[in-house]
């Protein structure tokens, strides 16, 4: 229940601001899915896009970066899209 309530809080806190950024985060449920290695696969792909929405949240394309940041993480199950775009948002985010 803590996760559950710290993703809405999370979605909830980018509302004022962005709306679409908190669509995008509501979005990002779909990541966290099934149970056993799927479900820890899942959590740890969750995690880390959510990092990467934190890096970017404070830019006009945040919405945008976060939506490829989900199809990325949804397109291979070894992630290695999700580590190029996490990489790309490193080195212009700093």
């Amino acid at each position: 229940m803590a996760h559950l309530q710290a993703w809405l809080n999370a979605a909830l806190a980018h509302l004022p601001g962005h709306y679409d950024l908190a669509v995008e985060v509501i979005r990002m449920r779909r990541l966290i899915k099934g149970y056993s290695d799927t479900h820890a696969r899942g959590l740890s792909k969750y995690d880390r896009v959510m990092a990467g929405v934190a890096l970017v949240a404070g830019r006009d394309d945040a919405a945008d970066w976060a939506r490829r940041l989900r199809e990325a993480a949804l397109s291979d199950e070894k992630g290695l899209g999700l580590d190029g775009a996490l990489d790309t948002i490193r080195s212009f985010a700093g």
